[in-house]
């Protein structure tokens, strides 16, 4: 146990001071009682084994956390803006704002494969002009970069492989539509070492254009639908933790969100895990029980804990 005594005076103590008020520095620097401490200090995967000794079930945010959704989302986006432009011919702010348009109206950035429902561009076209036709091929273009750039990284799975031997539980929590997961989960691959995956509930546009034929069965078989926006409170969590016979000290959740994916599970009696490798999201003063830097913090931890 230590404290630290300082005040205007004792300039050597202002910064550890601050740091202990603040969970992340603007250098990255970690402190408020969670036990990475710095990049620059290094992991203690001794002491986060100690914390996570008696968790046999890890749940999992999936966006910004096993995989870089934000990089996926870009990825998608400009090739669907650059292929409607190059065939069509018109200015790229037109082509852009009509995006914008159709994503507020059907509340998802995945319209792709209706592109019929980009309604300011028909003006520029001939009457019944059947857009899903023209730009069929951009579409495809589209999911094939989001796909690319959507894949988990070596670090990931090596997080996820060394979880699973130790006959840790996994499960995913998303606030995700179902279909759109199960078809993320095929895509990733990720879909394997997940036993039951919580969605949202379904979304009235993305629930509708996917189905059966989007995503295989076994993707589809692992989804149990919450309420809409089940990560908004701890109803979610709660959730999860009846349906999956699941004892909250014996579970740690791991997200990029410090309110949706932090706090909350805490909340009902969870370990909370910000993973901060893509993303540190959220305002919360809730002090995580580990701040982890890289997936690779999380397998240290993991290869120093026993088997269940």
């Amino acid at each position: 146990t230590a404290a630290i005594v300082g005040g205007a005076k004792f300039g050597a103590f202002e910064k550890t001071a601050a740091l202990i008020k603040s969970a992340v520095s603007s250098e990255g620097v970690v402190a408020r009682g969670s036990l990475a401490l710095s990049e620059s200090a290094g992991f203690n995967s001794a002491h986060a084994a100690a914390l996570l000794k008696d968790v046999d079930t890890y749940i999992f945010d999936m966006d910004r956390t096993l995989v870089n959704t934000t990089k996926a989302l870009n990825a998608y986006k400009d090739t669907l803006h650059a292929g409607i432009t190059r065939i069509s011919g018109l200015p790229p702010e037109t082509v852009r704002a009509a995006m914008d348009a159709t994503e507020a109206k059907l509340d998802t950035q995945f319209y792709g494969r209706r592109l019929d429902l980009m309604d300011s561009l028909k003006p520029h076209f001939p009457s019944g002009l059947d857009f899903n036709w023209k730009f069929n091929g951009v579409a495809k273009e589209a999911e094939t970069a989001y796909h690319a750039a959507l894949q988990p990284s070596p670090e990931t799975i090596e997080m996820l492989e060394a979880l699973k031997a130790k006959d840790k539980n996994l499960i995913l929590f998303t606030a995700g539509s179902p279909i759109h997961t199960a078809e993320k989960l095929d895509a990733t691959g990720l879909g394997k070492y997940f036993e039951k995956v919580y969605t949202n509930a379904k979304h009235p546009f993305e629930d509708l254009i996917g189905s059966n034929l989007t995503a295989s069965a076994e993707s589809r078989a692992k989804l149990i639908e919450l309420s809409e926006r089940p990560k908004a409170g701890v109803d979610g969590y709660r959730q999860i933790l009846r349906d999956a016979e699941i004892a909250p000290k014996k579970a740690a959740m791991t997200g990029d969100h410090i309110d949706e994916d932090v706090a909350r599970a805490k909340k009902v009696g969870m370990k909370g895990l910000w993973a901060t490798w893509y993303a540190r999201t959220g305002e919360s003063e809730v002090i995580p029980d580990l701040v982890l830097t890289s997936p690779e913090d999380l397998t240290r931890a993991v290869a120093d804990s026993p088997k269940r």
